[in-house]
């Protein structure tokens, strides 16, 4: 299994307090709708950056977690189809909860228009069933 052995492979070249307490490990799976080709990569991130959609209703941020791991449709050079441009669905997980997680909302909807919806933030956080948060602090920006 590939994921013990990245996760042993990042722990190797940056074993700190840091990523102990804030590293949390994402697969993504590409699948070419060509050829049906998959390929996998696993990321260590430090954050969760979350997309706000557009709409007009207040959203609450367990949704907006909910959403992440999710899939959505792409366009890669499939290897299976001679690298050739093909359609591919895109399906991202969180497999490895970090001990504290870090959200960023991104409000970019373009360069130049920042995206104004309201999003409600509970004490808990539930993401996983291995996976629970307590809210301690909140920072935001304005500006």
């Amino acid at each position: 299994d590939a994921l013990p052995i990245s996760w042993e492979h990042h722990l190797n070249l940056d074993n700190s307090l840091v990523y102990d307490v804030f590293a949390g490990q994402e697969k993504s799976a590409l699948t070419c709708r060509g050829c049906n080709k998959v390929s996998v990569t696993w990321t260590t991130t430090l954050e969760l950056v979350l997309a706000l959609p557009s709409t007009d209703k207040v959203k609450e941020l367990s949704q907006l977690v909910g959403g992440y791991s999710s899939e959505a449709g792409t366009t890669i050079k499939c290897e299976g189809c001679q690298n050739q441009e093909r359609d591919a669905k895109k399906v991202v997980t969180m497999l490895r909860w970090p001990k504290v997680l870090c959200i960023s909302l991104s409000r970019f909807a373009s360069p130049t228009c920042k995206n104004g919806v309201a999003v409600e933030v509970k004490e808990m956080l539930f993401v996983a069933d291995d996976a629970v948060y307590q809210l301690c602090s909140a920072v935001v920006h304005i500006g």
